[in-house]
């Protein structure tokens, strides 16, 4: 049973990640902790999976499992954080790891997931895919690229303590801005806002074939969905949010229909429920 009961209201966030972004991403200006432990991982990596599940057509693959170097992956892979430290090691090899058994359910296995040219993963040939971790969860998402041509997931532990207004002019555009979404008490509505761009960012990126820049992203969020758009990007983009206990996830896919579908509700689990 998942220690959490899923909520979606805007007006109910908390107030209090490395992930395979773009290496200019606003998301390496939050000083992120890491709490270690295996069987409370194991309680939320089950819920935040189920979430996930939720929201995603039946073609779609996901893995999640709690940070460890101990999982086995190429010796590529493992290299690329060789020198980093314990606890982001961890999280990139569980990340990976995460990413193999989600393509192992696509029937698409491979040996190597190298990282590429803008920092993500990149995927095999036909598959879309994306990778998320915070705290020590690690989160994989894989699916057939027949029907999108992107998509992002982004976690965020709202427990750290983010100073979100000293980045916020790295995360909101000038309209955001003025607009006055925001205040001093309003970091529960940054957060959002950040983790939905991180996971808008993982979804075009490859798409758009250059570093994404969080300020170019206009957002509207509605309360358990948001709505991206980019002035030199012809596509909106749709996405989905929810609270999982202390842990915000975000879902960002490129693709009118699947759009539609998301909106639709049509889905295999409720949007709010227990685990």
């Amino acid at each position: 049973m998942c220690p959490c009961q899923i909520t979606e209201n805007l007006f109910r966030m908390p107030d209090a990640r490395t992930d395979d972004l773009p290496l200019n991403s606003a998301n390496h200006c939050v000083n992120r902790s890491h709490e270690y432990h295996a069987k409370a991982h194991a309680e939320w990596a089950d819920c935040i999976q189920s979430q996930l599940r939720g929201w995603l057509p039946m073609n779609a693959a996901t893995h999640c499992a709690g940070a460890s170097i101990d999982f086995a992956i190429h010796a590529a892979e493992r290299a690329v954080v060789a020198n980093a430290l314990h606890s982001r090691q961890a999280e990139f090899i569980a990340g990976r790891w995460c990413a193999h058994r989600a393509l192992e359910q696509l029937g698409s296995s491979t040996d190597l997931i190298p990282v590429g040219a803008l920092g993500g993963p990149e995927w095999p040939v036909g598959i879309i895919g994306s990778i998320t971790h915070d705290s020590g969860i690690c989160l994989a998402i894989a699916m057939q690229a027949s029907r999108l041509n992107g998509i992002g997931i982004d976690l965020f532990d709202t427990r750290r303590g983010v100073e979100m207004m000293e980045i916020a002019n790295l995360v909101l555009g000038g309209e955001e801005m003025v607009a006055g979404n925001y205040s001093a008490d309003s970091t529960s509505y940054l957060k959002l806002v950040f983790s939905a761009k991180e996971a808008v960012v993982k979804a075009v990126s490859k798409t758009m074939g250059r570093f994404l820049d969080m300020r170019e992203i206009r957002l509207s969020v509605e309360a358990n969905t948001f709505r991206a758009g980019l002035e030199s990007f012809p596509h909106e983009i749709s996405g989905k949010w929810a609270y999982v206990g202390h842990f915000l996830l975000t879902l960002a896919i490129l693709n009118v229909d699947e759009i539609r579908a998301l909106t639709s509700g049509e889905r295999r689990r409720t949007a709010s429920q227990r685990c």
